[in-house]
């Protein structure tokens, strides 16, 4: 079985129809204005997670298309149905140009067998889309840790011991508010706040200081990078999660 299936940034809708279905490979539409190296990362975890729950799981194949095209992109999506006999259009993330242009593909293959289907992440019902009756073979709902949560998302889990002050835990949800805006910099962001720690303290809110370091590390990022970090600075300084230090009378910044 294949499951065709759009690039969604919401990582678990590109993997939860194949954690239920089980198929053997993935096509991965995605809209050719994405980074490929993005992609290739975000389908190397979709893999990882899929191939974990299932040894059946073989392959990704990532396949850009022009999403505003959508005549060209159904063009696309027929070509694959006619490689992948066995494939199910999967509507459950995406670009709703995308949709159109799986409904367009859809039209010209009814004569093969071609499945449509959408799987509800909230209470797992599966929707048939094509309304033939027919639903792909659900081998069994899939659950998933928060480890592999975490992973799928580009994170990392850190298995350690840790005092868990007060001041600890509020600034870690201070930090989880800022992230979550966007997770899959979280390892970045964080990574950035680690290396400009200080030692120094102020004992009575407990922020973390910004030092010379910063600026050695922005060094390191190119432009847009930077301006996406100093951005990300200035709103930890805002909750005061860090403060500015001080060298030689002069603030570093």
């Amino acid at each position: 079985m294949t499951i065709i299936e759009y690039y969604s940034a919401a990582a678990i809708e590109n993997a939860v129809t194949s954690l239920s279905f089980k198929p053997d490979k993935m096509i991965l539409i995605y809209d050719n204005t994405l980074p490929r190296g993005q992609i290739e990362t975000d389908a190397q975890r979709i893999y990882n997670l899929l191939y974990s729950h299932s040894r059946n799981f073989k392959k990704i194949i990532p396949v850009p298309v022009n999403i505003r095209a959508v005549r060209e992109t159904a063009e696309v999506l027929y070509n694959l149905a006619e490689e992948y006999k066995d494939c199910t259009f999967d509507l459950t993330g995406g670009d709703r140009l995308v949709m159109v242009s799986m409904g367009i593909a859809y039209e010209r293959l009814r004569s093969h067998n071609v499945q449509m289907i959408r799987y509800d992440i909230v209470n797992g019902a599966i929707t048939d889309y094509d309304g033939d009756g027919n639903i792909p073979l659900l081998i069994r709902p899939e659950y998933i840790s928060v480890p592999e949560s975490i992973s799928l998302y580009g994170g990392q889990c850190r298995w350690t011991r840790v005092e868990y002050t007060k001041a600890f835990s509020d600034n870690l949800m201070e930090l989880w508010e800022i992230n979550r805006k966007n997770p899959t910099k979280w390892n970045n962001n964080t990574s950035l706040v680690s290396r400009m720690r200080s030692k120094s303290r102020n004992e009575s809110n407990n922020p973390l200081v910004i030092t010379e370091d910063y600026n050695f590390s922005l060094s390191k990022f190119s432009a847009q990078e930077r301006g996406e970090l100093d951005s990300f600075v200035k709103e930890l300084i805002r909750e005061n999660i860090l403060v500015r230090d001080q060298k030689n009378g002069k603030e570093i910044w």
